[in-house]
């Protein structure tokens, strides 16, 4: 056996201290809870975890995060995803909120477990609004490849078109589950109508879509006739409903380019004052 030199010794205390003595703060919460059904703890012990699981191998092994740090993201996710709705709440529903970090928190880790768990949950269709610079939508997209999708998307955008050869991140631990991206990691691979057409894949079908854009006003806009072409007109309103696909959006860094400042300005009412583009659209 090697000796135990007093160097060595202080050297291991350093790397299990990194390692185990993690500090996380708690968080807080401020909650409106109207028209809000609880649904995760009665059904908590029904959902086959699969996504979350291999994330957590992932983060494990690939990442090194230390098991405290795992233990929150655990906590604060399912926290989350319980104020969101049930996937399958019949009838019409809209529920939001906000999360918010510090800096270099794990703010991206942490949405990405929460779309882990979504899935698994049954949410159909997942979109993560990623500022409006190509650079910073492709780091992003590089980042669900790993910690969600599995496979590369420079090559692969459907789930069963993926080699194994391209296969990183998640989709080298575990089974490989089947969800599809119709938005890739190349600096122009922002969701096109093109290309979801040619992938031939319905939204809202057996497998669930997870997409990473631009807050630009024509993907945006090309994003929403794409989604909504699957729905039919309510008798009532004339407006196009589409059924049955539980939607999640995760608008990232929400302060940017997201927030409506064309606000009334004295003497004017809500009503008289048109969002600004971006807010609008969203």
């Amino acid at each position: 056996a090697a000796e135990v030199t007093p160097q060595r010794a202080c050297r291991l205390i350093r790397e299990l201290e990194a390692t185990y003595n993690i500090y996380v703060g708690n968080w807080a919460s401020l909650e409106n809870n109207e028209n809000h059904v609880p649904w995760l703890q009665e059904r908590r012990g029904a959902i086959e975890w699969k996504f979350w699981d291999r994330y957590q191998r992932f983060l494990r092994a690939d990442e090194k995060l230390a098991p405290a740090s795992i233990k929150s993201l655990h906590e604060v996710t399912e926290d989350v995803l319980s104020r969101l709705e049930a996937p399958d709440r019949p009838g019409e529903w809209d529920r939001r909120g906000l999360v918010a970090g510090q800096v270099q928190s794990g703010k991206t880790g942490n949405y990405t477990g929460l779309i882990a768990k979504a899935l698994d949950s049954g949410y159909k269709l997942i979109v993560v609004l990623a500022g409006v610079h190509n650079s910073l939508r492709s780091q992003t997209q590089a980042r669900i490849d790993k910690g969600i999708l599995g496979f590369d998307t420079r090559n692969a955008l459907r789930f069963d078109q993926a080699a194994q050869d391209i296969r990183i991140g998640v989709g080298r631990y575990g089974s490989f589950l089947p969800v599809n991206s119709f938005t890739s990691s190349k600096d122009n691979g922002d969701f096109s109508l093109a290309v979801a057409r040619s992938i031939g894949v319905q939204v809202g079908g057996p497998v669930p879509t997870v997409l990473v854009v631009k807050k630009n006003a024509r993907i945006l806009t090309t994003l929403h006739q794409w989604a909504t072409r699957v729905g039919q007109a309510d008798e009532d309103t004339g407006r196009v409903v589409v059924r049955n696909v539980p939607l999640l959006v995760i608008d990232d860094e929400a302060d940017h380019a997201s927030v409506d400042t064309n606000g009334p300005k004295r003497n004017q009412t809500d009503d008289e004052v048109d969002p600004t583009r971006i807010n609008g659209l969203i």
